[in-house]
């Protein structure tokens, strides 16, 4: 009997899998390959190489399918294409790690941190760039004693009762 059968999975789930990482390998290798021949560093500017290389990955990071969370290509390629040393993008690397923008796992690779609610500081700007129209309406404002019931559910001092007054 087939050992994936016993697993519970069916040939076609299983290549669909297979298709489906070489695509993604394909697509982290085809993106690389098209932006990384084009980035050129200026050995001549007064910008060090690794705030160079910083700037350089920021743009790659901002663009599909990085942007997404596709895996960046590796330090010693990285450092090969731009000729430089391994050290050197490590640590333009390291600085983008530190300011929250990537995060490395070891044994898998470096990827953009996938921010979520944590970037996620403005329900009306958010719905704005889902091209929701937000409006926001101060209906009423006012200060009123507590309720009996209302301040022992909040644990408050409750209203002076009318008898409490004379």
């Amino acid at each position: 009997m087939w050992p994936l059968a016993k697993c519970g999975f069916t040939l076609d789930l299983f290549t669909g899998i297979i298709e489906f990482l070489v695509y993604s390998a394909e697509m982290t290798a085809h993106t690389a390959e098209a932006f990384l021949p084009r980035w050129r560093l200026n050995r001549n500017s007064d910008v060090p190489l690794h705030v160079q290389i910083e700037r350089l990955l920021r743009k790659l990071i901002s663009s599909p399918p990085y942007s997404s969370g596709a895996l960046l290509p590796d330090e010693l390629t990285l450092a090969s294409r731009l000729g430089v040393s391994r050290g050197t993008v490590r640590n333009s690397i390291l600085k983008l790690v530190h300011q929250g923008l990537l995060e490395r796992r070891k044994g898998v690779g470096t990827k953009v941190v996938q921010s979520g609610l944590i970037a996620w500081a403005s329900l009306t700007g958010e719905m704005r760039r889902k091209g929701i129209d937000v409006q926001s309406f101060l209906l009423d404002v006012s200060e009123k004693p507590a309720e009996p019931a209302v301040a022992a559910a909040l644990q408050v001092a409750t209203a002076p009762s009318a008898q409490d007054h004379s």
